[in-house]
């Protein structure tokens, strides 16, 4: 079994060396998370919104890394609609901590529940993963590794920039 770090190490290499990209158009399951406050995010609730599911753990430089840039991202164009939320599945690691780890993010931090993101998640077991769902609530990308901020500012400013469904 290898130890964290060398998960860490080989979960780099190979998101780095082989990110799975995908431009997709399906409709995006829904999802249920609490916050670590307790107040619930549903997808149905962001309809309209361009949402950003980044799955991270506290051990991986790369999603620290990712969580700062999509903080700067989300503090500029929330108001134009974008919602960030930041999902893990550290059961180690207590809610306290998570909010001292992650105080200075604008964006929900979340705990992972299988029975209520099923469809997402760590693609390959790899991370960070990211979703982005546009306001129609379609998957517009799935992607393991890290994802360059130039590439997500593009993309983000086009779904932005796209009217919100009229069935809100």
């Amino acid at each position: 079994m290898l130890s964290t770090s060398k998960r860490l190490l080989a979960g780099t290499l190979l998101s780095l060396a082989s990110a799975v990209a995908a431009e997709v158009s399906p409709v995006a399951p829904p999802f249920r998370f609490d916050d670590l406050s307790g107040q619930a995010l549903s997808l149905g609730t962001l309809r309209g919104r361009v949402v950003v599911l980044s799955y991270w753990a506290t051990w991986c430089a790369p999603c620290k890394a990712e969580l700062a840039m999509l903080d700067r991202l989300y503090r500029t164009r929330h108001a134009d609609g974008l919602q960030v939320i930041a999902v893990t599945n550290e059961r180690a690691v207590s809610a306290a901590r998570l909010r001292s780890w992650t105080s200075n993010l604008a964006f929900p931090i979340v705990l992972a529940k299988p029975a209520q993101d099923r469809g997402y998640g760590p693609i390959g077991g790899i991370l960070p993963t990211i979703y982005v769902i546009d306001r129609a609530g379609l998957i517009r990308v799935r992607r393991s590794g890290t994802m360059p901020e130039a590439e997500l500012v593009r993309l983000l400013a086009g779904l932005l920039a796209e009217a919100a469904p009229a069935d809100r």
